[in-house]
């Protein structure tokens, strides 16, 4: 089922993924699907555009069906962590160019974990990354 992501809302950073989750009710429905920590992206019939809070909001999840196509660590004083998934669908390149506001996802690097830090001021990688064993690509982003 493909469907226009157009008019989504622009969730880009932590910032706005907060935002977008403490202004948005937790939606009533008949069947119960929403969880307390899901919103909706769209409407309440839209299950499949949603974001997540995570662990007591550590970070969001904005989800594309069942998957997480990005997620926003809250800023620590070493900078910001973002993870990208990467997926070659119509609907998910659509998805992510509407709501992450990313074209395309040719940039990220492919690190061996998600534990990986950049520092704020220097910009630079804070050294080796821990062993944690995630293939995932991801970038991270520094303000």
């Amino acid at each position: 089922m493909f469907s226009s992501t157009q008019n989504l809302p622009t969730i880009n950073d932590f910032e706005s993924a907060h935002e977008w989750f403490t202004k948005t009710p937790k939606p009533v429905t008949r069947k119960g699907q929403w969880n307390d920590n899901q919103r909706p992206l769209k409407d309440t019939r839209s299950w499949h555009y949603r974001i997540e809070q995570g662990r007591g909001g550590e970070y969001y999840d904005v989800v594309l069906y069942t998957t997480a196509m990005a997620r926003f660590y809250a800023p620590t004083p070493d900078g910001r962590r973002v993870m990208y998934t990467a997926h070659n669908s119509n609907t998910s390149k659509q998805f992510m160019r509407n709501v992450t506001r990313h074209s395309t996802l040719m940039h990220i690097k492919r690190w061996p974990c998600l534990c990986r830090t950049r520092t704020a001021s220097t910009k630079t990688d804070t050294g080796s990354a821990p062993a944690c064993g995630s293939t995932t690509a991801h970038t991270n982003a520094s303000s």
